[in-house]
C-alpha cells in the first residue's frame, strides 16, 4: 500500500486539522469556553473513531487495515 499526503502521518488528519484550528482560535482569543468546546470536540471524535470508524475499517479491509494501523498513528503519537 502506497501512503501519500497527510494519511501517512495520521489516520485521522481531517479531525486533527479541525481540532488544531479550534485550538488556534483558543490561542488567539484565550476564551475558556472555546478551549472547553475544543476538548469536547476532540473527545467526541476520538470516541467516534474508536467505536465506529475503526471497527468498520477492520471489518471492511481486514489485514490491510491492520498493516496500515501498525504503521500510522491514530492521531500523531
Amino acid at each position: 500500500m502506497l501512503l501519500r499526503g497527510p494519511y501517512r502521518v495520521s489516520r485521522n488528519p481531517m479531525y486533527l486539522g479541525a481540532g488544531l484550528i479550534l485550538a488556534g482560535r483558543y490561542a488567539l482569543w484565550g476564551s475558556r469556553t472555546l478551549i472547553i468546546y475544543t476538548l469536547l470536540f476532540m473527545i467526541g471524535f476520538h470516541l467516534r473513531v474508536l467505536l465506529v470508524e475503526e471497527p468498520w475499517a477492520r471489518q471492511r479491509f481486514g489485514g490491510e487495515w491492520d498493516a496500515y494501523r501498525a504503521r500510522v498513528p491514530r492521531w500523531l503519537l
